[in-house]
């Protein structure tokens, strides 16, 4: 048996001297550093980044300008269609005012509910569905924290609002 693991032992010596001979013959490894700057996968994603940003920044506007178009659609149609009901509201003593107070309000919920709803989606519904994305394209953490600017909230919701009574209004006049 001596002989035996004297041997094995002899081979085993012999594969490690082969293997140390190898290591040896070995070229150094070509090794790159690549930053955030450089790696690709960070750099599409920040390409993705400031495609959705540009985005954002071109649909609050695209989408107020057809929101005006519709307000001031809707409302020359319905005023032009009830002139008759209008006229016969004067003749029983009703003011101007009042009668526009109407269509104002009429429009006014129409905006404060599509305002509500289009800053929901906006905020909540949308994000989630774009990260989502992201997540399955790029192995995120599906965690996301949102962050709002409550004066750009402000802003949004008094000039959607305020324009769809301004166009009401001006409807109201002509």
């Amino acid at each position: 048996e001596l002989s035996d693991a004297e041997a094995e032992l002899a081979d085993a010596r012999q594969t490690l001297q082969d293997a140390r001979k190898t290591i040896d013959e070995l070229e150094s490894p070509d090794i790159f550093a690549l930053t955030r700057n450089t790696n690709l996968g960070y750099v599409v994603f920040e390409s993705d980044s400031d495609i959705v940003a540009g985005v954002a920044k071109i649909f609050p506007v695209f989408f107020l300008a057809v929101a005006a178009l519709v307000c001031i659609t809707t409302m020359a149609r319905m005023i032009d269609e009830e002139r008759t009901q209008i006229g016969i509201l004067k003749a029983l003593g009703y003011s101007g005012g009042s009668i526009m107070g109407k269509y104002l309000g009429y429009s006014g919920t129409a905006s404060l509910l599509g305002c509500v709803l289009g800053l929901m989606l906006g905020c909540f519904v949308f994000p989630a569905i774009i990260w989502y994305a992201y997540c399955i394209m790029y192995n995120f953490s599906p965690q996301l924290t949102l962050s709002y600017d409550l004066p750009t909230f402000a802003f949004i919701f008094i000039s959607y609002v305020g324009l769809t009574l301004l166009v009401t209004w001006y409807c109201c006049r002509r």
